[in-house]
């Protein structure tokens, strides 16, 4: 008689999950196809091998990344959270791993994501990750890939410290340390270099935010950020992430250049670039799509052009992820800039509205996120 399953599903289950993984950081492709695919593949090798360790900890691991996902889809992750920590366990009480501590940890994590976007407290989370991982790395500091989940943690405590109002440059410094320590890595391969260097990257453009709402000069630190994401012996092409947050940078910078009563453009010109390449290999990124269409607006503002092909753009994002509010407060920006820019009372009157629209539906979702609250001054100052 045939078995229902071949003997191993193991190498299916682990193609589906890079899969998976490489859609949620990279190319945007497929994330709940390979989710699914993943996760049944997965669960075929442990039905004919209960014992299989390694195909649990993929189990938890593949949910944890789909749960990752799904938070910045502002989609619930009750589900996915639950089912990550029974395999988890599953697997701890089978062979315990150092691969469950991490699992625990990344668990931790998505939980803070998740409350953060709610605009909740987050930190008792977020603390609990980072000790978990600092515990880890404790007793085998050789391992990048968890140098980079605590990185990501890192980045997140930051913004946590920065929502409440305390000081984030020793979490700084921590980060930087931690950085330094896990490209030291013998034998470093190129993806754990790509994967620090964005990660390290994630909480220098937190602190760049940081320093750029309360007034300072980041022409500086936001070259030192360029520099970073932009390294001479790693491979970075083909990374929609960096791409994007160069757009950013430059953005930033074109932000500042007005407010220094220069010209924005020759930033404007190298933020387009970056963002366009960033969506020919992920045309569907909202983040991106987001950072495209806010170009745009500044474009438009500073040529006196058509706003139009911004509030195209902002459509396609809003379509795909209709609840991010983030998404609320970029569209602020626009509205103010659209506003900036008429001279007819009507036109302008609706623009204030819908700028002061926006920026309050960001800031239900989170009253003391700090880009939101400086978006909702630079709006109440005109």
């Amino acid at each position: 008689m045939a078995r229902s399953y071949p003997f191993d599903y193991t190498s299916l289950c682990l193609q589906h999950h890079l899969l998976l993984a490489d859609g949620v950081v990279r190319s945007g492709l497929d994330v709940p196809t390979h989710a699914k695919a993943a996760i049944q593949a997965c669960e075929n090798t442990v039905t004919i091998q209960p014992s299989n360790v390694y195909a649990m900890n993929l189990l938890a691991a593949t949910h944890i990344i789909e749960a990752f996902w799904r938070v910045h889809m502002n989609q619930d992750v009750t589900v996915q959270l639950a089912t990550a920590s029974q395999w988890n366990e599953n697997a701890k009480n089978t062979q315990a791993t150092d691969q469950n501590k991490r699992n625990e940890a990344l668990i931790q994590l998505v939980h803070a994501k998740k409350l953060m976007g709610q605009g909740k407290d987050s930190m008792e989370p977020i603390s609990r990750a980072v000790k978990a991982m600092e515990g880890l790395l404790a007793s085998n500091p050789q391992q990048p890939y968890v140098v980079g989940d605590l990185l990501m943690a890192l980045a997140h405590l930051a913004t946590e410290q920065m929502r409440k109002g305390i000081p984030h440059q020793e979490t700084m410094a921590q980060a930087k340390n931690w950085f330094d320590q896990g490209m030291k890595t013998p034998t470093l391969l190129s993806e754990a270099q790509r994967s620090l260097v964005i990660n390290q990257a994630g909480i220098e453009w937190v602190d760049l935010l940081y320093r750029f709402i309360q007034g300072e000069d980041i022409s500086g630190p936001s070259e030192s950020l360029l520099q970073l994401l932009t390294p001479k012996d790693i491979p970075m092409e083909n990374e929609p992430n960096q791409m994007n947050m160069i757009a950013n940078v430059q953005l930033l910078l074109a932000h500042q250049a007005q407010r220094q009563q220069q010209d924005p453009e020759a930033h404007l010109n190298l933020a387009q670039e970056q963002a366009q390449q960033a969506l020919k290999i992920d045309p569907n990124n909202d983040r991106t799509l987001m950072t495209w269409a806010l170009i745009q607006a500044w474009q438009a503002h500073v040529n006196g052009g058509d706003f139009q092909s911004a509030e195209n753009t902002f459509q396609q994002a809003a379509e795909i992820n209709p609840n991010n509010p983030y998404l609320h407060r970029a569209k602020a920006e626009v509205d103010w800039l659209r506003w900036r820019n008429t001279t007819d009372p009507a036109a302008k009157a609706n623009a204030r509205l819908q700028a002061q629209s926006h920026i309050e539906q960001a800031l239900a979702n989170d009253g003391l996120n700090p880009w939101f609250v400086f978006t909702a001054e630079l709006i109440q100052q005109q």
